[in-house]
């Protein structure tokens, strides 16, 4: 079946479209394979997420991101030039086109096309550990060891955006002239926005440290100067629900997924990986991805608790949900700063080879939690599985990867001396 088949189905399904309550999961019995009931909008944006596979998933945000992208090209009304919305622009003899060819609304249009469909033919977003959520076929038990070992790369990401924000500066030459700091501010910002959402700090309606006292004095609430609900926040609702305690929450990382963090951590930061690479591997190379394979989860998830007769408290899927609903803001944005600094093709080859590198270590790690979660054999990515588009090898991260892993801290990984002394490399 198709995704338009199960998105036609969605306006005859007899189910009312509603978050998932107690009433359904104690009659789950009734459930068969593509007759799961619709879930609401706070859960997801497609109702019918329960009875589409992992490759009509996938598919569907294909679908819906392309479609998103190009309707936001095309509010801008008579303007053909996207530099015409970024402050502090200017225009060589007052014409965008020589300024910024990149940002012509029909040459963003190709960059998207050409980047997006590369970065999500990439296998890793149908690795055999989303599949096996997105069927259903996952156990409570399984589930705390997948949610417990993958806490560790949600902790470590948003570092990475960080370690990005702090590389751009008016100090670099981003080959734009005169717009040099423009063009770098409007990168800027995107890096910030991804950063405030991860960090909690983009809710309009948060309590402010600072108010005024009694005597007309300005004081300041120290304790909401460290208080805000970050993405880990989100995440540990969802352990508490899946009845993992605080103290269970953080462990020491799998060895893969240690090599996961360190190779974003190397791409964001280090300074034989160019602006553009680093620019990419916290954009496009996640942001695209990540609300399918998190809808995938989500709907393990989902079925899980409806088999177990449990449900999850107010909040406690929105680590999920929330991803799904920002991410397409982040994937346009993160697109459009990236074409900022796109000259010509070669610039396109260098964020495929960068995005290939980032997603060869994701597949791995999941690799891994897949063996360690089921028990089960399932293999590591090898050359010989990538189409020629997205094989790589990079010296640069093997020579990173093998420093980190030596500096890394005892407490952080499994087995770490093994780790520090590995020599063999993804």
């Amino acid at each position: 079946m198709t995704v338009n088949d199960n998105l036609a189905r969605n306006e005859t399904n007899s189910h009312t479209t509603s978050q998932v309550k107690s009433s359904i999961i104690h009659s789950a019995n009734k459930y068969a394979p593509g007759n799961w009931p619709q879930i609401g909008a706070d859960i997801h944006p497609n109702p019918n997420l329960l009875n589409l596979s992992a490759q009509e998933i996938l598919a569907y945000f294909q679908q819906t991101q392309r479609t998103a992208f190009i309707s936001t090209l095309d509010t801008i009304d008579g303007q053909p030039n996207l530099s015409s919305v970024l402050p502090g622009i200017i225009h060589r003899g007052d014409n965008a086109r020589l300024s910024f060819p990149q940002l012509e609304i029909v040459r963003l249009k190709e960059i998207f096309s050409d980047l997006h469909a590369h970065v999500l033919a990439h296998p890793v977003w149908l690795h055999p550990i989303f599949t096996r959520c997105a069927d259903g076929d996952i156990q409570t038990p399984q589930l705390i060891r997948f949610a417990i070992q993958y806490f560790n790369q949600v902790k470590n990401t948003r570092q990475c955006v960080a370690a990005v924000l702090g590389r751009f500066s008016g100090l670099h030459d981003y080959g734009h002239g005169a717009n040099n700091n423009a063009v770098c501010d409007a990168i800027q910002l995107t890096l910030a926005r991804l950063l405030a959402d991860e960090y909690g700090l983009s809710d309009p309606n948060a309590p402010t440290p600072s108010y005024i006292g009694d005597n007309g004095e300005e004081v300041v609430d120290l304790s909401l100067l460290f208080t805000s609900i970050t993405h880990p926040d989100l995440y540990r609702r969802f352990l508490l629900d899946l009845g993992v305690t605080l103290k269970d929450q953080d462990t020491p990382m799998l060895s893969p997924v240690a090599d996961n963090v360190i190779c974003q951590l190397a791409m964001a930061s280090e300074p034989q990986f160019s602006h553009l690479e680093s620019l990419a591997t916290v954009g496009l190379g996640i942001e695209w991805g990540v609300p399918a394979f998190f809808s995938m989860i989500l709907s393990g998830v989902i079925k899980d608790a409806i088999g177990q007769g449990r449900d999850y408290t107010n909040g406690s899927l929105e680590i999920w949900s929330a991803h799904v609903r920002q991410d397409v803001e982040h994937a346009i944005s993160t697109l459009v700063a990236t074409a900022l600094l796109i000259r010509d093709d070669r610039n396109i080859q260098e964020i495929k080879s960068a995005t290939n590198t980032l997603l060869a270590f994701r597949y791995n790690m999941m690799s891994a939690l897949y063996r360690d979660i089921f028990e089960e054999d399932c293999k590591d990515l090898t050359i010989g599985d990538l189409s020629p588009a997205h094989k790589t090898s990079d010296p640069r991260i093997i020579g990173a990867l093998r420093d980190y892993r030596r500096k890394t801290t005892p407490q952080s990984v499994i087995h770490l001396s093994d780790f520090a002394r590995e020599d063999r490399t993804p």
